[in-house]
């Protein structure tokens, strides 16, 4: 079992949506895929390499800035 880091996301505070969270991350650079479901979004390190954890924090810190 690959373990996954579950975002829970409070869209009404955040002014988004889970689906704008997940099109943001997949347009950006570095893209970041998501797995979003009704306000949750997982993220699956399963083919990150060492060090590569940054940039996916960094990217949804970014996404979700308000």
């Amino acid at each position: 079992m690959i373990p996954r880091a579950r975002l829970q996301v409070d869209e009404q505070m955040l002014g988004k949506t889970v689906a704008e969270i997940e099109a943001a991350l997949e347009k950006g650079t570095p893209a970041v895929a998501v797995l979003p479901q009704p306000g949750t979004i997982w993220l699956n390190p399963q083919h990150l390499e060492d060090g590569e954890e940054d940039i996916v924090v960094q990217r949804v810190g970014a996404v979700l800035k308000v």
